[in-house]
């Protein structure tokens, strides 16, 4: 080969063999015996076969001088790359009987020791996509789409091609149980395959295995009798095979309800342990809880798309390499059996996708990418870890000037870098820098420090350059350091200089700034006193106004003080309210003031003393329905009420404007919430016909009005429950009397009345027949005497007549006693009728016909003008229809009776008249019935439902009739029976039934 070209230049490596550089021929490295073993030339990537100069660095990397440039060999490295014929990357490895074997996507490759290229295996049929090896009694498979061959060195055949199996096989396990038995992973299942040395084929399928459907692309035993199916995108499964029923194993599937992430799994056994490859990682698995958990050893390792692609083995010291689609590192085992994590040595691939790793006994590891082949050998010398600096190459000054190169030169106008000094217009420098680690050098990356300007170190950087600009005066040191594509800080450099400062920073320049300073501030002074003069005048009328404004702030809180003092006194809500106004108007502009005062059974507001312009408005409502009235809206939703323009702010509060329900419209309001205890107690509003009338001292000032006011209406709203509670005591102690009263009076009526009718009854009796008898005997006078008139026969006449106007009057009182006896009895004894759903309306105007017709039978000049106002809504009430028609009856005969007496007083100019009316509310039925006449007099009103009492004149009324009706009302139907009366004008009486 030298003989054919001319030698040029040489060297002695440091293995001691020689490089020789030559004319035409490339590089040539040679032992001492003169065997060639290398040869480096365009081929192999130079720029031109002449080389021309050699050179070692201390990083053993040799560099090469040729025609065309300079090329860098990485001698005695640890890595060595191979590339495939088919471009592709391998997916699988195995060392056979002295050679390497790898599969990849065109066919099975093997490699040759005596060029170190591989090449393929002869044999198999046509560009069959292969898989995986496997290793069955010493005898070497391996699975491609087209069947099962055996590798016999350089060749290959067929042991199983597709046509005697359902579909490819993808990979392969055999049992220590059974070694014969061989389970089969298929892109549709698995199945099993029996090995028979004896038979040509060596493998015969037996049959699938049940339930397994899945795409099955990796299949290992974990330990004997247990093997783990490795899918495609279905998780993990878990065969369980018997020694006494090899063909027929257990299936176990696990996905994600074992704790599995969705998607495929691989499974790997490594340093004597199950590993589980997934999308999110590597899991283990626990047995006894039949799940699956992400395995924290490898969190430290990097993963890709695809980690359930990765791959991880042992070596032969239990080392773990590892990859999971993102980059490769290598767990070292310790002495103490801890792991150590490293990746340095394989950064020089990190990025690359590996596919499969295959250690080797003898410490070589393989690693399979896309497109190549990488050998690393651990144990070869490591260059790469050499030391190395960190170099400034070039200081460039304003962008232009070149101030430094790297290395001083005697003479030169270029000065040491320690003495360099720069005017401050240059303070705009430019560093450039490199490292002298030439193993993928672009991978270096950087951190700088400039001492004097930056706080600490930079971040690590691939840049190589730093830009500074705007530098103030002063003493700086650049200094740079570098770090390998292993992570290998380099040592520093450093570059030091000086920025002088600019004329206007020199000592000349600050005395004569000292001069100017001390004149101006002089001037200063001197403007500033007279200026601080008349601002102390200014600041002494403030503080006069302030003190005034002070003063009457203080006026206004002891006033306000005052009014809350006032208001809290009293307990009537007419004296809070008209106190509140008098006051007001001394705090601010209050044209317009009230209070509304919540009522919970009407659901409104109720204003029952606005004042306006001193005059007091007729009381009114605001139904909280109505959305578009201030005061509702401040109440419902408990918030204030600002406005100094209604025209342009009411919007914020409501959607239309609306007249005031009395009183002109104000052009300010405020309206604030009335609170005590979270209980809502009303609004209260001061109004102005002035625009932007109040600020926020008004504000403040009605709310504190609004605090005092609270406490007022709510201790008056308490007084006023307490005197109602008073009074229903007092009532209700009254209702006992009376009970007990009409208890006893009861029992005493009911036995005089049994003891008084039996008499009265025969009294009764007789008088009639007295009567009879009269008339009789004067029938036999009349026959026996004839018609003339004698004095014995006129004498006789006029004693019968005597007898019979007695009789008369005897049977006139008797009915009368009789009649009273039976109101007695009727009164004492109890209420037995049922109750049942009546009319109210149809019971009424039945009572009304007949009270009007009685009355008419006994007096005919008796006439009276009835008007009646009926609620349908009325309806039907659950109540003993003919008591309460009594009650009806009884109450309309007394209104008719007053009404015809006073008409008879009034020698009939009077016009009688009754009004009945009911109403529909909402927990009761109300009747009215109210008559015209006299009225009820104030000295006989708390008799009135006394047994016995009667307003009528002696003969013409019981007692009873009203005492009966309170007991049927009140007592029998739990209602209200009670009566509105003005002497000389009418009488009414409410009736309230509850529904």
């Amino acid at each position: 080969m030298l003989s054919r070209g001319t030698l040029y230049t040489g060297m002695v490596t440091p293995d001691s063999c020689f490089a020789l550089g030559t004319m035409g021929n490339g590089l040539v490295i040679i032992d001492k015996n003169g065997k060639l073993l290398h040869q480096f030339t365009q081929t192999s990537g130079f720029f031109s076969n002449t080389v021309s100069c050699l050179l070692l660095d201390q990083q053993r990397n040799l560099w090469v001088g040729t025609d065309g440039g300079i090329a860098v060999l990485e001698y005695d490295s640890p890595l060595s790359e191979f590339t495939i014929p088919g471009g592709t990357g391998p997916s699988d490895f195995c060392r056979y009987q002295g050679l390497l074997y790898i599969t990849c996507n065109d066919g099975v490759y093997y490699l040759d020791d005596q060029d170190g290229r591989f090449k393929m295996v002869t044999g198999i049929v046509g560009n069959s996509q292969s898989f995986f090896f496997h290793q069955i009694n010493n005898e070497l498979f391996v699975t491609v789409n087209q069947g099962i061959y055996q590798i016999q060195g350089k060749t290959a055949r067929p042991v199983s091609p597709t046509v005697e199996i359902s579909r490819p096989v993808l990979c392969m396990s055999n049992m220590a149980l059974a070694p014969d038995i061989v389970v089969a992973g298929t892109p549709a299942g698995a199945e099993i395959l029996r090995y028979d040395p004896s038979h040509p084929r060596r493998l015969r399928r037996i049959g699938d295995i049940p339930g397994i459907h899945e795409y099955i692309r990796l299949a290992v035993e974990a330990e004997p009798g247990v093997v783990w199916l490795g899918t495609m995108d279905a998780g993990l499964i878990r065969l369980s095979f018997s020694a006494d029923r090899p063909l027929m194993p257990r299936v176990d599937k696990f996905g994600v309800e074992h704790g599995l992430p969705a998607g495929g799994a691989a499974f790997f056994k490594a340093g004597g342990r199950p590993l589980f490859c997934t999308k999110r990682g590597v899991y283990q698995f626990n047995p006894e809880q039949n799940r699956f958990s992400p395995d924290p050893f490898f969190k430290e390792v990097g993963f890709g798309r695809n980690p359930d692609e990765g791959v991880i083995v042992a070596d032969a010291r239990d080392n773990l390499w590892i990859n999971l689609g993102k980059e490769s590192a290598v767990y070292k085992k310790l002495p103490d059996g801890q792991y150590k994590l490293e990746k340095a040595r394989l950064a020089r691939f990190a990025d690359e996708v590996i596919n499969m790793i295959y250690p080797e006994s003898n410490g070589v590891i393989w690693f399979g990418s896309a497109n190549r082949v990488i050998r690393f050998a651990p144990g070869q010398h490591r260059s790469e870890l050499s030391a190395f600096p960190a170099l400034i190459r070039r200081v460039t000054l304003a962008g232009d000037s070149v101030v430094y190169c790297g290395a001083a030169l005697p003479g030169d106008r270029l000065q040491d870098p320690a003495e360099q000094r720069f005017p401050f217009r240059g303070n705009a420098l430019r560093f450039d820098f490199s490292a002298s680690s030439y193993i993928n050098p672009r991978a270096n990356s950087f951190r700088t420090l400039l001492e004097g300007f930056d706080a600490g170190w930079s971040a690590w950087s691939r840049d190589t350059r730093r830009d500074y600009t705007n530098l103030p005066a002063g003493k700086y040191r650049f200094r740079v350091q570098a770090r390998n594509i292993f992570q290998q800080e380099s040592s520093e450099d450093l570059y030091a200089f000086t920025i002088t400062p600019p004329w206007y920073n020199t000592w000349w320049a600050w005395l004569f700034y000292l001069l100017c300073a001390g004149g101006l501030i002089f001037a200063l002074v001197r403007a500033r006193t007279r200026q601080l003069e008349e601002r102390s005048r200014a600041l002494e009328k403030i503080v006069q106004e302030r003190t005034a404004e002070i003063q009457e702030q203080k006026n206004n809180i002891e006033q306000l003080s005052l009014i809350g003092r006032e208001i809290t006194a009293t307990l009537s809500i007419g004296n809070i309210i008209h106190t509140i106004y008098q006051n007001v108007n001394r705090l601010m502009d209050a044209s317009v003031f009230g209070i509304g005062l919540y009522n919970a059974d009407q659901q409104s507001l109720d204003f029952p003393g606005t004042t306006e312009k001193n005059e007091l408005l007729p009381p009114y409502s605001l139904s909280l329905s109505d959305e578009n009235r201030l005061a509702v809206w401040c109440f419902k939703n408990q918030k204030e009420v600002i406005i100094n323009d209604y025209a342009e702010d009411f919007s914020a509060y409501i959607q239309q404007l609306q007249a005031p329900v009395a009183g002109e419209n104000p052009e300010s309001i405020l309206y604030l919430p009335l609170t005590y205890k979270d209980k809502r107690i009303g609004v209260i509003t001061a109004q102005s016909f002035n625009k932007n009338a109040y600020t926020d001292y008004h504000l403040n000032m009605l709310r504190n009005l609004a605090t005092y006011s609270a406490i007022a209406l709510e201790n008056a709203d308490a007084y006023r429950q307490v005197n109602e509670l008073l009074a229903d005591l007092k009532n209700t102690q009254e209702k006992l009397v009376t009970q007990s009263k009409l208890a006893a009076l009861g029992a005493l009526t009911a036995g005089i009345a049994h003891e008084i009718k039996n008499p009265l009854n025969f009294v009764n009796n007789f008088a009639e027949l007295i009567t009879d008898l009269v008339a009789e005997l004067r029938e036999v006078l009349t026959a026996e005497m004839g018609e003339a008139a004698t004095a014995k026969k006129n004498e006789a006449m006029e004693i019968l007549d005597t007898l019979q106007q007695n009789g008369a009057k005897i049977i006139e009182h008797g009915k009368r006693a009789d009649s009273i006896v039976k109101s007695m009895l009727q009164h004492s004894r109890g209420k037995s009728d049922e109750r049942q759903p009546t009319d109210i309306n149809a019971v009424l105007a039945e009572d009304i016909n007949l009270a009007y017709h009685g009355m008419r039978a006994q007096d005919s000049s008796f006439n009276i003008k009835i008007e009646t106002d009926f609620d349908p809504a009325v309806g039907k009430l659950n109540i003993v229809p003919q008591d309460v028609s009594r009650v009806f009856l009884n109450i309309i005969t007394n209104g008719c009776y007053e009404a015809h007496r006073k008409k008879q007083e009034q020698d009939g100019e009077f016009a009688p008249m009754l009004w009945v009316r009911t109403r529909n509310l909402e927990k009761m039925v109300e009747v009215r019935i109210r008559d015209n006449g006299s009225g009820i007099p104030a000295a006989v009103r708390e008799k009135l439902f006394t047994p016995f009492f009667t307003t009528k004149p002696p003969g013409k009324g019981t007692g009873l009739g009203l005492s009966i009706s309170y007991d049927v009302i009140v007592h029998q139907h739990g209602g209200q029976l009670f009566f509105e009366s003005e002497e000389g004008r009418f009488a009414e009486f409410i009736i309230h039934l509850p529904k």
